[in-house]
């Protein structure tokens, strides 16, 4: 590569140099994923406290919850400082509450979830579903019954077959006959 870049080509100087990707890296900070987390850490200052409690002074921790706001077992802690991250992917089996959690550090950066919805919302967004095919199947219906109601077009009346012609006769009645 070294060897191409300034050389001619064509008769034009040329500029060889190694691509670099467009995508900012995203800064993780000093950020370790916790799997198998216990059910039993429910929220995410518990599993802050947990984790500082062990090994140092946390910036944040975020455990990972379904639709329900039930956790998923997995999570993710962010510390301060560099030598407590360092601390915790050093054991990276621990004993918390009534599971063996595994701690790895993180290629990714916390990035809090909306926050659950409650059961109204969730009741909500049923109802206007269950509206909106009740609303498309009233729809289908009223188009069906307009096209039941519609009369058939009146057929073209046929010639009597004395009026007739063949297909040579109007050609050369069109174009005149051939001789």
């Amino acid at each position: 590569m070294a060897a191409l870049h300034k050389s001619k080509l064509e008769g034009r100087t040329i500029t060889v140099e190694r691509s670099q990707s467009l995508k900012k890296e995203a800064t993780v900070g000093y950020t370790v994923h916790v799997s198998n987390l216990s059910y039993k850490i429910a929220r995410d200052d518990e599993l802050r406290l947990l984790f500082e409690e062990r090994f140092g002074e946390v910036k944040k921790a975020h455990l990972v919850k379904d639709d329900h706001g039930r956790s998923k077992g997995f999570g993710f802690v962010e510390f301060i400082e560099e030598a407590s991250m360092d601390k915790a992917v050093k054991e990276k089996e621990i004993q918390l509450k009534d599971r063996l959690a595994i701690v790895k550090r993180s290629t990714r950066q916390i990035i809090p979830e909306a926050p659950p919805s409650s059961p109204a919302d969730r009741q909500k967004k049923r109802d206007t579903k269950k509206e909106r095919k009740k609303i498309i199947s009233d729809i289908i219906a009223e188009a069906t019954q307009e096209e039941a109601a519609k009369p058939e077009p009146p057929k073209a009346p046929e010639a009597p077959p004395s009026q007739t012609m063949s297909n040579s006769a109007f050609k050369s009645m069109l174009f005149g006959s051939k001789k």
